[in-house]
């Protein structure tokens, strides 16, 4: 049995002359899936319509790599990163453990 993706709406549709979509997805299978699509009336399309969509993938065994430089760029220079990394993780519903030893 598969998991279900779970999928953030970056950029929700739109109804205007253009549309455009762009949505996050972490894959029943763990692939970090990011889609753009838009479409619509442009200037430079050749037949006035034009069509674009673009998918990134990345495999789960490389989102942990992503995951350390993301949060070290968030936690770079900080004053409280034990504070800000817990808060981040509460945000988001991580789970997480903390010990001190003094």
């Amino acid at each position: 049995m598969t998991a279900r993706a779970h999928t953030v709406e970056l950029a929700p549709r739109s109804d205007g002359a253009r549309y455009r979509r762009v949505s996050l997805a972490l894959e029943g299978g763990g692939d970090l899936v990011l889609t753009s699509h838009e479409m619509g009336a442009s200037l430079e399309a050749a037949w006035g319509l034009d069509d674009a969509e673009i998918t990134l993938q990345i495999a789960p065994a490389q989102l942990a790599r992503l995951a350390l430089a993301l949060v070290a760029e968030r936690l770079a220079g900080g004053e409280e990163p034990v504070q800000t990394l817990a808060e981040l993780c509460e945000e988001h519903g991580v789970d997480y453990r903390t010990a001190c030893w003094t």
